[in-house]
């Protein structure tokens, strides 16, 4: 199936915007006050970059279409922008862009700083993320560097880490055209997987 979304408009429209606006009672996103909300992003880092604007640690761009965010580098590993974040953020959180315009935080992380920062599959006890939505726009496979725990370890520490945080996760599966469902990430009980 090929889909062809010809602006911004429609793609809003095909994402379900007028239904959300309905059930929230309201006219338009931007009265949605997410100001005091975050939201969480997860990237492959394959080049060593993972964030879809450049910085290290906490910053607040001073130049382009994200000044109004503060990004948190929760990885701090790399200061380059990913070309793949930049466009999972600008449908995610951009200004006029995205479903979610008035956002102020964004916590990021690299596939592997997650794996080990929040499902710290060490043993250690998790700590519930702070974002109310994380993008997981990486697929893990077993064979995955990051990947160092079977899927059972997995999957516990991911649903307990969205349940304990109220956080809604949103996955990527690494199935391509195939219709089978692969068990990372979609045996999760507290997801939607794509």
């Amino acid at each position: 199936m090929l889909a062809c979304l010809s602006s911004h408009a429609q793609w809003q429209d095909d994402a379900g915007r007028a239904q959300l606006l309905q059930y929230l009672g309201l006219n338009d996103l931007s009265e949605v006050n997410s100001q005091t909300e975050a939201v969480a992003m997860v990237e492959a880092s394959p080049s060593g970059t993972y964030m879809p604007v450049a910085g290290l640690g906490t910053f607040t761009p001073t130049s382009g279409d994200y000044t109004a965010l503060s990004f948190t580098n929760v990885t701090n590993t790399a200061s380059g922008a990913s070309s793949h974040a930049s466009t999972v953020a600008s449908r995610f959180f951009h200004p006029t862009l995205s479903l979610l315009p008035n956002l102020s935080l964004v916590h990021s992380y690299s596939a592997e700083g997650f794996v080990t920062d929040a499902l710290k599959l060490n043993g250690t006890q998790i700590t519930p993320l702070t974002g109310s939505v994380t993008s997981h726009a990486w697929i893990g496979n077993l064979n995955d560097p990051e990947v160092t725990a079977t899927y059972a370890d997995y999957l516990h520490r991911f649903d307990y880490l969205a349940s304990s945080g109220n956080s809604l996760m949103v996955a990527g599966l690494n199935n391509g055209s195939s219709s089978t469902v692969p068990s990372l990430w979609g045996s999760s009980y507290n997801s939607i997987s794509v």
